[in-house]
């Protein structure tokens, strides 16, 4: 504010004077002396996402959609995200817009206000920490997902904070410090489910040594878990529903990786870089740290390393470059985090020119890493000061009349004729509905492609035939997500739609199902039993129309422990039907549990035949198949897999 002041009294001694030298001079010795709090004031900027994404495509745009319809998380709904998701997807959505900007811009000032008292009570006030400041907060702004706003990305920094600021004080932190960050760190629990365990491990340390080392109540774990409840109520969520959400939030984090894995174009090296990279720079803050806290040293070093490894489990099991980008990025960010304080407690000779050059030789091999697999995005520099004098000058004016003209372009892509409601129809777009003004239900996991595990597909399937269920349900009529095998996308639901469903008609991409009258009873006789390897040919039995089978593809003792630290390798279908052969993706829980194996349900012409609308084209029968394993992998799963046949009845 000083500098401020000086600023306004040499204006107006400039207005007095006739010489504009000596003003000049002043004013140039002002502005470098504020050019770090311009810094965080074009932080600020680049922060909040003033000018969010128009579309209602992307799932993530449903978490928007699902807080102004009062819909209930952990039943209603079962996704990464939880019911305050859309303060950090950058998706425009009238009735949420002008919370998520409050929450954005309320977000930045606090994490602001912490990393400057942070730095003083650590660092010092010889120096100032806005360019510090700045660096973290504007780092997440270059991911290249639009989706994601970079307060997704402050609970990275917010957990190890609060670790740091209460290990390496030498008396207990104020409680009234602290107590700030548990609510905002617990809030992010409720932002994604994937913050629950580094959230709540982070708070758990600290409260066992706040036991431990001073004696005292760990007020910080009843915070937590008072927060907790308090969040839930205030989001609009039924208390009743708080188990479901935490229990079907971790069934979507543990079955994430064998259903949505992929591989990146260049895993082969940015995989060991992260991996390399986050075991030096966690080992040396370690070291310097038990320089000046001793064995406690493990406790904010195994906080780093945890965040970490979320960072990249979070880039790499569904690698590419819009995970793996933002995956380095954060890395960058916890090394610009530690940095003043590997500095600050490097006291012995030389340290402080071996600690630069270890610093910024990891900078530059990670930098390598992610450039093999994208680039940031840097039109975010001028696109988001655009948007933001865009919002100040224009209003929402333009955005709603892009939602508007969005909303028109889904009822000409997708014309509908009349339909019994409600309506299941956001596997197509979540628009849809509110395009054409329809009463709305949606699966439990938003779309069939989320229910990868066992469970979510069982759940979709009791919401598919429970009588209060959708009317109607549209189902595209083409495609499988990743390559995987048609029916092995939610598994269990394929019979729920088979017997309580019917094809009624077609209408551009389209096929809509309407509910029965009386739904169908599902049987499944056992045809045969089979012992089978990779890569053996396995002969399915003839003369039967519909076809279940269940694989049982088990992960030996050491593809378990692969799988917690990576990800499994894919397991793939390679399918005949007598006239051509085609390869799937597997995904292997649901294989276990049993899906639909013929016919192959690919195409519209054989989706019309099997929800009973009309056949111009007999759907294609598979007369055998072979299981196959990424090359070099086969350790990670037992060598012998047991494949049961069931004939599929409906009466």
């Amino acid at each position: 504010m000083k500098y401020i002041k000086n600023i306004i009294g040499d204006a107006a001694e400039f207005s007095e004077s006739n010489t504009s030298s000596t003003f000049k001079k002043k004013f140039l010795c002002h502005f470098v002396r504020l050019r770090p709090y311009l810094l965080i004031i074009f932080a600020f900027v680049l922060f909040v996402p003033w000018y969010p994404l128009v579309s209602t495509l992307d799932y993530e745009y449903g978490m928007h959609l699902f807080v102004s319809k009062g819909w209930q998380y952990g039943t209603d709904i079962i996704s990464t995200y939880g019911p305050l998701g859309f303060i950090c997807l950058s998706f425009y959505e009238n009735s949420t817009y002008l919370i998520m900007i409050i929450a954005n811009i309320g977000l930045y000032l606090f994490m602001v206000f912490y990393l400057w008292r942070f730095w003083r009570s650590m660092i010092g006030t010889d120096h100032s920490p806005a360019v510090w400041i700045a660096a973290l907060l504007i780092l997440p702004a270059f991911k290249q997902p639009d989706q994601w706003a970079p307060a997704l990305f402050m609970p990275f920094i917010l957990i190890n904070l609060l670790v740091l600021w209460h290990f390496l004080n030498e008396k207990p932190p104020s409680s009234f410090l602290l107590t700030p960050l548990v609510i905002i760190l617990t809030a992010f629990v409720f932002v994604k489910g994937t913050f629950i365990f580094l959230i709540s491990i982070g708070i758990a340390l600290v409260s066992l040594d706040q036991m431990f080392k001073w004696r005292r109540v760990p007020w910080l774990i009843l915070v937590f878990i008072a927060t907790v409840f308090a969040l839930w109520v205030l989001s609009g969520q039924k208390v009743a529903h708080l188990s479901s959400y935490f229990l079907n939030t971790v069934e979507v984090i543990t079955g994430y990786k064998d259903g949505m894995s992929l591989s990146g174009r260049n895993d082969w090296a940015s995989v060991p870089i992260f991996v390399l990279a986050s075991i030096s720079i966690t080992g040396l803050f370690w070291w310097v740290l038990q320089q000046r806290i001793g064995w406690r040293s493990v406790y904010p070093a195994g906080v780093l390393a945890a965040t970490l490894f979320v960072a990249f489990q979070h880039g790499f099991v569904r690698a590419g470059f819009t995970h793996i980008v933002p995956a380095y990025l954060t890395f960058f960010m916890m090394c610009i985090l530690i940095f003043p304080l590997l500095w600050k407690f490097s006291t012995e000779k030389g340290s402080h020119r071996f600690l630069r050059n270890f610093i910024v030789g990891i900078a530059v091999i990670s930098l390598c890493g992610m450039f093999l697999s994208g680039d940031p995005k840097w039109k975010v520099l001028y696109q988001r000061p655009y948007d933001f004098w865009k919002l100040i000058s224009q209003g929402k004016v333009s955005l709603q009349a892009a939602a508007a003209a969005n909303l028109q372009r889904i009822k000409q892509e997708y014309p509908l004729p009349k339909l019994k409601e409600p309506v299941d129809s956001y596997a197509i777009d979540f628009g849809l509905a509110e395009a054409y003004g329809l009463h709305s239900t949606i699966l439990p996991s938003l779309s069939s492609w989320g229910a990868y595990t066992p469970h979510l597909s069982w759940q979709n399937r009791e919401y598919i035939e429970n009588a209060t269920g959708p009317a109607t349900i549209l189902l595209r009529t083409h495609g499988s997500i990743d390559g995987r095998y048609p029916t092995v996308t939610d598994s269990l639901s394929v019979l729920g739609l088979k017997s309580h469903f019917k094809a009624i008609t077609i209408t551009g991409k389209l096929l809509i199902l309407e509910r029965r009258e009386h739904p169908l009873r599902v049987q499944l006789v056992k045809l045969e039993e089979q012992e089978a390897g990779f890569n053996d040919i396995v002969l399915v039995p003839a003369q039967v129309a519909d076809i279940f089978v269940q694989i049982d593809i088990k992960p030996t003792w050491g593809g378990q422990i692969f799988n917690v630290l990576y990800k499994p390798p894919p397991v793939y279908i390679a399918i005949n039907d007598g006239t051509q052969k085609e390869t799937f993706r597997l995904t292997t829980s649901l294989a276990r549990e049993g899906m639909l194996l013929s016919p192959l349900l690919d195409n519209l012409s054989a989706l019309q035949c099997f929800y009973s609308l009309s056949c111009p084209k007999a759907p294609l029968k598979i007369s055998a198949f072979r299981l196959q394993c990424q090359s070099g992998r086969e350790w990670y799963y037992h060598d012998r897999i047991k494949v049961t046949f069931f004939k599929l009845i409906m009466k």
